[in-house]
């Protein structure tokens, strides 16, 4: 992040809030027309082709919910969700298949349609979906890196 010699500061927040995008998002509901039961948090919604590998920790979603994920080789691993108010949590995971809950098997998860569903989590509570035969490692790190793909700030640097 940076600030230019004026009050121009709209860049690099635009740029974080693209990403953020990327990442998550949050809508829907009977005042948009899309859905008719409630703001959707949708996960990896518009993450390129290019980035086969993400994962992401704690952001911010509608309902007082804080998720992360981890997506590798193109297809999320999981979705953790962390009720913060203990509002019905409306969810496309983007998991390919059927989604199972790690831990706490009592949390309903009630199906939606389009690949949306609901779980009812209490304050503090929290869930973890994920599709597969076996449950994931919930880590999240830094992935790897290839040198050769850096691209600080628009200038590349070649070894």
């Amino acid at each position: 992040m940076y600030i230019e010699a004026s009050p121009c500061l709209e860049t690099p927040l635009s740029a974080a809030q693209s990403i953020h995008d990327m990442l998550l998002q949050c809508w829907g509901g009977p005042e948009s027309g899309l859905d008719d039961w409630g703001s959707t948090i949708r996960v990896f919604p518009a993450v390129p082709s290019s980035w086969p590998d993400v994962r992401f920790h704690d952001l911010r979603a509608d309902g007082a919910f804080l998720i992360s994920a981890a997506r590798k080789g193109g297809l999320t691993e999981w979705v953790r969700i962390k009720s913060l108010a203990g509002e019905p949590c409306r969810i496309r995971p983007s998991l390919a298949g059927e989604p199972k809950i790690l831990g706490n098997p009592v949390i309903g998860l009630k199906p939606l349609g389009g690949g949306a569903f609901e779980l009812g989590l209490k304050k503090g509570e929290d869930a973890v979906l994920y599709a597969g035969p076996k449950a994931p490692d919930v880590v999240i790190e830094l992935l790897p890196r290839d040198p050769s793909r850096r691209n600080s700030f628009g200038l590349r640097h070649d070894p």
